[in-house]
Formats: structure tokens, sequence, C-alpha cells
């Protein structure tokens, strides 16, 4: 396997949070907040493929995310925000009140990589609840 796949159980998120809480750089290797910690930006690694696809893995693969799990019940862990892909490798993030351990958060979200098949289940279940009175 080529050093620059994303083997799925090592790498799952923008962060995580080592055993001793301190945040770690996944697909981010860098992040940074503004705007009075409403506004965060991270930048995705240029050199990361997706296992399987070896599609090239970008700020709007997590932009599509964030746009799925936002949508589950409560949001999947995410606090409530917007969220966009400026180019491929910088995603922003408003959220709609300031968070300073918003990193934190994120590291425990359910924003994760996902398999195309994840991502189609995802949107199948999003529909059935949509459809449900």
């Amino acid at each position: 396997m080529r050093a620059d796949v994303i083997p799925p159980p090592l790498l799952r998120g923008l962060l995580r949070t080592d055993a001793q809480g301190v945040l770690v750089p996944q697909a981010a290797w860098h992040w940074e907040c503004g705007a009075g910690a409403r506004r965060w930006s991270f930048y995705v690694r240029p050199d990361l493929y997706a296992p399987g696809s070896g599609q090239r893995v970008t700020a709007h693969c997590f932009e599509e995310q964030w746009r799925l799990v936002s949508a589950l019940p409560r949001a999947g862990g995410l606090p409530p925000g917007l969220c966009r892909s400026v180019d491929s490798w910088k995603l922003v993030v408003v959220l709609a009140r300031p968070d300073e351990q918003f990193p934190r958060a994120l590291a425990a979200s359910r924003l994760t990589l996902a398999s195309r098949s994840t991502r189609d289940e995802l949107a199948a279940l999003l529909d059935t609840d949509r459809q449900q009175p």
C-alpha cells in the first residue's frame, strides 16, 4: 500500500484526540480560529488518497460529509454552523455561536471520511427520515 493512501482505521476525520486528550491532526495538517471563535479554518493535507478508489481527499470531501452529518439527529455531534470548501485544501466553518472548544467537538463528531457506499447509506437514511410524518 502506498504511504499516502489513507488506511480507514488510522485516518478518519480532520482531527482526533489522543489518549491524553490532546488534539492531534489527521486529515487537517493545520487549523486556526478567527472572528471571536465563530470562524474556523482547516487546511487539508494535499497528500491524501482514499483507500479503494485512490481518489484524492480534499476539503470538498469534508464539505459533503458536513452536509450529510449535520442533517442527522443531533447533527452527528456537530454544532450549528455553515461549512464550505474555499478551495481543494481549505475548509471554513462559521458557527452560529462562538465556541472555543469547537475543534474538540469536531474530533468527537461523526464528521469522518466515508466510502461512497457509506455516504449513499447516510443519504438514504436521511431520505427515509424526511418521508416519515
